[in-house]
């Protein structure tokens, strides 16, 4: 059965139950909540702006890009989808590498060691790589050893 809505609040606090009729912390729930909503209107905001920020750029980065692809030849070639390079970004000479692996894929004159011992690969007859791997073959594997014919 339904109690009368003045003995409902009662029963509720007699049974152990929260009563939520404080005028002062309802403002304040409600102070609370306004502000929340505010932060999160403003956050979205932000976001708007910085989305139409990035099309924008992105929108100019494509055109960049098609106008040059118009032009053809060198110029319409190896374009970026992120920025705009310009002529010097270009014609900048590329970082040279460093650290232990620095000289690695270049030619003999260039290598650290002068070819006297030492290295891992000394004595394996090979130039290095992993196990089993003994270098690219120079001739043909079943290369007769005499070198004539008749003998």
């Amino acid at each position: 059965p339904p109690h009368p809505p003045h003995v409902g609040d009662a029963l509720l606090a007699a049974n152990g139950e929260r009563v939520r009729d404080d005028p002062a912390m309802i403002k304040k729930a409600m102070k609370r909540k306004e502000k929340q909503k505010a932060k999160s209107t403003a956050k979205w905001n932000a976001r708007i702006e910085t989305t139409a920020e990035a099309m924008t750029e992105k929108q100019k980065i494509r055109k960049h890009n098609l106008d040059k692809r118009k032009l053809g030849g060198e110029e319409g070639m190896h374009l970026s989808s992120k920025r705009i390079k310009d002529a010097e970004e270009d014609s900048k000479e590329k970082k040279k590498r460093l650290g232990p692996h620095a000289m690695k894929g270049r030619d003999d004159k260039f290598s650290k060691d002068d070819g006297e011992g030492g290295g891992k690969a000394a004595g394996k007859g090979g130039k290095g790589g992993g196990a089993g791997f003994g270098g690219r073959k120079t001739d043909f594997i079943n290369k007769p050893k005499g070198g004539g014919k008749g003998e």
